[in-house]
């Protein structure tokens, strides 16, 4: 039986080669965020399929890396001109 340790370590395993790749070649850095949330969605689906514990925290964050990163924009870039003004009135 897969225990929830083994999950975690085969995520770590995967955000460790992601985060390796990006270091080393930058046509991977507008990838990472996309990677990480798919990481953290599928652990969180293998966590389900296995019996364990889903953490709300992790499928959480992996939908804001999906969505925020997954979409093509630069961080600097989330919050436009049209979100503040549609944020302030």
């Amino acid at each position: 039986m897969i225990t929830n340790s083994i999950l975690t370590t085969i995520a770590w395993g995967a955000f460790v080669i992601l985060l390796g790749l990006t270091l080393i070649s930058e046509s991977y850095r507008m990838f990472f965020w996309f990677g990480v949330g798919l990481i953290l969605i599928c652990l969180n689906i293998a966590r389900h399929y296995s019996g364990t514990h889903i953490s709300k925290f992790t499928f959480f964050i992996g939908i804001i890396a999906l969505i925020g990163r997954g979409s093509g924009h630069h961080t600097q870039n989330l919050l436009s001109s049209e979100s503040h003004i549609l944020l302030w009135h």
